[in-house]
């Protein structure tokens, strides 16, 4: 998608996954985060390697969400929590 914010760059960083947080909400008006079997069937069609990041001792576990801002890479972040994968920081 082409940067909506006047003035910066837009970019990619090697190796990362599009995750858009509205594809882990319900729809409507009040969204709140996807049920837990609803999340897990969306990030693994994006790639994301679940079983990996939530099994101690295999791969690195390390996930970074990352935004223009913050606040929406919080509701992935919310999403892989609430899968299992643990939270560094």
């Amino acid at each position: 998608a082409p940067e909506p914010r006047p003035g910066m760059r837009g970019g990619h960083i090697p190796g990362s996954l599009n995750v858009p947080f509205a594809d882990l909400l319900t729809p409507g008006p009040a969204r709140a985060l996807l049920p837990p079997d609803a999340l897990r069937s969306r990030l693994l069609a994006a790639g994301v390697p679940l079983d990996e990041l939530t099994r101690p001792g295999v791969g690195t576990g390390a996930v970074v969400s990352t935004c223009g801002s913050g606040m929406t890479a919080c509701i992935v972040g919310l999403a892989l929590h609430q899968l299992g994968v643990p939270l560094e920081r």
